[in-house]
């Protein structure tokens, strides 16, 4: 990472580039990506990363804007799969459409946020406020059938196992419940969080 983008970090997420950055061979880029400007309404703009055998790129809204949270966030992911080796969710040439491209994505970073999330906060408590919020916007969405059937139920099912495991947030687990009552899920959602727990 650049010097001008590296001093705007904190010591502690300064060492934690460095550390990816030898141990993975490559330097992570920092990129400026106006398409992530007010993408979604109510939120603060985010961040994402690219990461692929010859790449690493940070995409921020704006460069002047590196804060940690976030910033370490990306660096998580990019740990994942630059020095630990976890593969990515992807789809098969042979069955490539940009529909199925953007589900494999949502899912992998779903999966991936059950193992990182925890670490984020473990590392910034502050950032556990930000994710009780993302799931009460989310569990709102699902509550109010503004999703598409399948994102719905999936986002039902997810947001309980996230809530129990991740944030164990007494208050959003038994919202999350009475969603998926409602919805009819409850058994579905059973499965998926006894198969997640022994996966």
């Amino acid at each position: 990472m650049k010097k001008e983008h590296l001093d705007r970090l904190g010591p502690e997420i300064q060492t934690f580039v460095k550390d990816i950055e030898r141990k993975s061979g490559m330097a992570i880029q920092v990129e400026t990506d106006d398409s992530r400007v007010g993408r979604n309404a109510g939120e603060p703009d985010p961040l994402a990363c690219v990461v692929n055998e010859s790449e690493a790129r940070l995409l921020v809204p704006s460069t002047t804007e590196l804060l940690d949270g976030p910033v370490l966030h990306e660096l998580l992911h990019i740990h994942r799969f630059l020095v630990e080796g976890v593969p990515q969710i992807s789809v098969c040439e042979d069955h490539w459409s940009p529909d199925l491209e953007r589900v494999f994505a949502q899912l992998d970073n779903n999966l991936e946020h059950l193992v990182i999330v925890p670490i984020e906060i473990q590392r910034i408590p502050e950032r556990r406020i930000l994710w009780v919020e993302k799931l009460r916007r989310i569990l709102s969405q699902v509550e109010d059938g503004q999703l598409p059937t399948a994102d719905q139920k999936f986002l039902a099912i997810y947001s309980r196992f996230f809530v129990a495991h991740v944030l164990k947030d007494s208050a959003l687990l038994e919202w999350s419940k009475s969603i998926l009552d409602t919805l009819g899920l409850s058994s579905e959602a059973d499965v998926f969080r006894q198969k997640m727990l022994s996966a």
